[in-house]
């Protein structure tokens, strides 16, 4: 179920029995559960990331080691993360003649290595992409201009208002753990007087743990061994 910023707020005062707006003023809430937001967040990002997956297709210019990943017209939103980052033959999606040549990081240091590589487009040596500051550097050089696809994940906004959904809409799955984040944040706040708050929170991180990974569920990835015949 999709939560929004009141809904969270209004969970985590239930949860810790506070009626009114005394202690808790909007402001200071309003504070904390973005603290909460981006705390859920980052624990979602780190066991899988693809729940916020955005793609964005440019092209990279000839002759050019980097980009500027601030430039809105490469990146839609800022990257916190690149997931991969992909070339093809021409622009538009996949087909059997228009195949992604996955491209593979490296490190920023040892960029002058991978220029020296002889970079033959489609069959030759893969190219190379490293990570610094505002920009992506790619590796070696080509003559030709590039098709390419980045994944990555966005920054995650700060919730403009009361109707804002937390997550940034996304991982509904995952909404519950940011009021009970929230409420853990509060409740340091109160000297940890709630214990029972400490343990919804550990309880969350598991859940996430547990079931980030399980969005795709086919074949097993294992057989297991019921006796013999």
């Amino acid at each position: 179920m999709t939560l929004t910023r009141t809904n969270v707020k209004s969970l985590a005062k239930n949860l810790l029995d506070e009626k009114g707006s005394l202690f808790w003023t909007d402001s200071l809430l309003n504070t904390l559960s973005d603290e909460a937001n981006r705390d859920v967040w980052r624990e979602i990002i780190r066991v899988s990331p693809e729940h916020f997956l955005n793609v964005d297709t440019f092209t990279w210019p000839a002759n050019t080691e980097r980009i500027d990943m601030e430039d809105a017209s490469i990146f839609t939103k800022v990257p916190y993360k690149i997931i991969g980052v992909e070339d093809y033959s021409s622009a538009g999606g996949i087909t059997t003649s228009n195949l992604p040549r996955k491209w593979m990081p490296f490190r920023f240091s040892e960029r002058q290595k991978y220029h020296l590589e002889a970079d033959a487009l489609y069959g030759g040596n893969p190219h190379y992409y490293a990570t610094q500051g505002q920009y992506m550097y790619m590796a070696p050089l080509t003559g030709a201009a590039l098709n390419v696809t980045a994944y990555s994940i966005a920054h995650l906004d700060a919730m403009a208002a009361d109707g804002t959904a937390v997550l940034g809409g996304r991982a509904d799955m995952f909404h519950d753990a940011v009021y009970k984040r929230l409420a853990y944040l509060m409740n340091i706040k109160q000297n940890g007087n709630n214990p029972m708050i400490e343990k919804l929170w550990d309880e969350a991180v598991v859940y996430i743990e547990m079931n980030a990974e399980s969005r795709q569920v086919d074949e097993p990835w294992s057989v297991k061994v019921l006796g013999h015949y």
